[in-house]
């Protein structure tokens, strides 16, 4: 994300956090809760942008991932080659974002499920 974008994004969480009557919180404390929504807000914006690329795409982000030769930059090029627009899902992911957490109903991030070991026997 580039210094313009993440000035904006952190500027709209703490609009956000005054909203939520945090604005009288120390200067410390309502810097850390930012960084936390922040870490928050990125993870949504990036799984909706994921879940909204076509199949095949998904596909080729899997296998990047998969094998470990996914980059930021190889994966904002192949969200860019499935020509999907990511302005109006940026845009609902912020206001369902900023809705969310007014009404205290932030879920917590998804944990990549791992399989389970099986025990020796």
């Amino acid at each position: 994300m580039d210094e313009e974008n993440e000035a904006l994004m952190r500027q709209f969480i703490g609009q956000m956090l005054t909203e939520k009557g945090f604005g009288d919180a120390p200067e410390e404390t309502f810097e850390q809760m930012i960084d936390e929504l922040e870490e928050k807000l990125i993870y949504y914006i990036n799984r909706n942008i994921i879940a909204q690329l076509p199949a095949e795409h998904r596909r080729k982000l899997d296998v990047s991932l998969d094998d470990n030769t996914a980059s930021f930059d190889s994966v904002n090029a192949l969200i860019e080659e499935s020509g999907i627009d990511t302005e109006p899902i940026i845009e609902q992911t912020l206001k369902e974002f900023k809705e969310q957490y007014l009404k205290g109903e932030m879920p917590e991030k998804e944990q990549k499920q791992e399989p389970a070991e099986e025990a020796a026997a």
